[in-house]
């Protein structure tokens, strides 16, 4: 029996940390025993415990090169340089624990990776992030990750084809899709109108909505740009606008701006209410913040957009598929099997609210067109996205390293 051990980086049962939750619950326990190692204790401990795997904690150096939380703290952002070399305390719970392999959970545990490499434990490494390498100089520290991800692993996964790419030839990739847990997919299926009743929303309004954190990065500004654009296309349709996803704490600058109104930097929330305003659509733009039942909220959707400007598809793309909704996503290149262009759903470059409303109208106009991306994303949620067939051919992976 091979010993796995899983490092994992939040401490938040967040996107990453589920898709490890559903690669766990299906992995074959008598060929393969589980051990889960995080840098930060949270609520996603209790997830991983549940399936009866036993779970610890071993901090070391993380490197955050994505907009989030973490990413935006200056003190992380000197750190990272320092989630390039082996960190002595994890290479002491490695000689404890004594695993087979080391899996990490995102190329955000490097530093885990590289001491596992340098105390002879082969590594497979899931890529669950784009990161920009263009232009060179600029970009130089995510060339320095990408290259060292590369040198580590035995073998690399990514989640998708665009998410392989920034790998170029390596011969050590393997594209396995995210997955889905379809029967809580499936209990959202047509409770989409509960959620139009609590915000008052007719069944013949049209309503297109982002689903992602309210920030630059994920496109939330350019989504009410390009509402703005489509309110002023489509008055004759009843159109509405939500944004369903994480709001920022207010920081100390945006209570400053606030106790003064001379300084500071305004808070994510009223920024988008200014621009919504700019466009003309304050009353047609719900923004909700988090919910708990996201699949019930885009059950209710009739589009639905991810117009990040990170490069790569996000799980709400295949979910949208998986709940037969067509879908709009702002990617740099149309390789992608996530979402099939002009099939499941419509591809636009990123921050570029013009293509952005282009691609909306084209969608709202054809009711027709809508089902049938529906159709073909709901049968290619099934193909692609299946826990069981998707846990197989990772453990395939794990047999072929000797």
């Amino acid at each position: 029996m091979k010993k796995i051990l899983y490092v994992h980086h939040t401490s938040e049962f967040v996107g990453s940390a589920r898709s490890l939750y559903y690669l766990l619950k299906e992995l074959d326990r008598t060929r393969y025993k589980p051990v889960v190692s995080l840098i930060y204790d949270g609520p996603v401990r209790k997830k991983f415990e549940e399936l009866g795997i036993q779970v610890f904690i071993a901090p070391f150096v993380p490197i955050w090169e994505a907009p989030s939380p973490y990413w935006y703290n200056i003190k992380n952002k000197v750190m990272n340089w320092f989630a390039f070399f082996a960190n002595e305390s994890f290479r002491n719970f490695l000689s404890e624990t004594k695993p087979d392999i080391v899996h990490l959970n995102d190329t955000a545990c490097l530093s885990a990776g590289i001491t596992a490499n340098s105390c002879g434990v082969p590594v497979v490494t899931h890529v669950r992030s784009v990161h920009r390498l263009e232009p060179a100089f600029l970009q130089m520290r995510s060339r320095m990750l990408v290259k060292a991800v590369e040198k580590i692993s035995s073998r690399i996964i990514a989640i998708g084809e665009e998410y392989a790419i920034q790998f170029g030839s390596s011969k050590k990739i393997d594209v396995i899709y995210n997955s889905l847990d379809f029967h809580e997919i499936e209990k959202a299926y047509g409770t989409g109108g509960k959620f139009r009743r609590e915000f008052g929303l007719d069944d013949e309004d049209l309503l297109v909505g982002m689903v992602g954190t309210l920030t630059k990065h994920k496109g939330a500004w350019d989504f009410i740009q390009a509402a703005g654009r489509v309110v002023d296309k489509m008055k004759e349709k009843k159109v509405k606008f939500i944004i369903v996803g994480r709001i920022h704490e207010k920081t100390i600058w945006n209570r400053i701006k606030e106790k003064t109104g001379f300084i500071g930097i305004r808070h994510q929330l009223d920024e988008a209410r200014a621009l919504a305003k700019e466009c003309n659509i304050s009353g047609l733009l719900i923004i909700t913040g988090h919910r708990s039942d996201i699949y019930t909220v885009m059950d209710a959707l009739d589009i639905i957009a991810f117009p990040t400007r990170l490069d790569a598809t996000g799980r709400p793309v295949l979910e949208a598929a998986a709940l037969g909704k067509p879908s709009i996503a702002s990617v740099p290149t149309k390789n992608t099997k996530v979402l099939v262009d002009g099939v499941t759903g419509l591809i636009v470059p990123p921050e570029n609210p013009e293509l952005l409303y282009e691609a909306i109208i084209k969608l709202a106009k054809d009711p027709v067109l809508r089902a049938k991306m529906g159709k073909e994303g709901f049968d290619m949620a099934r193909r692609n996205f299946d826990p069981a067939k998707n846990s197989f051919k990772v453990q395939a992976i794990y047999e072929s390293i000797r």
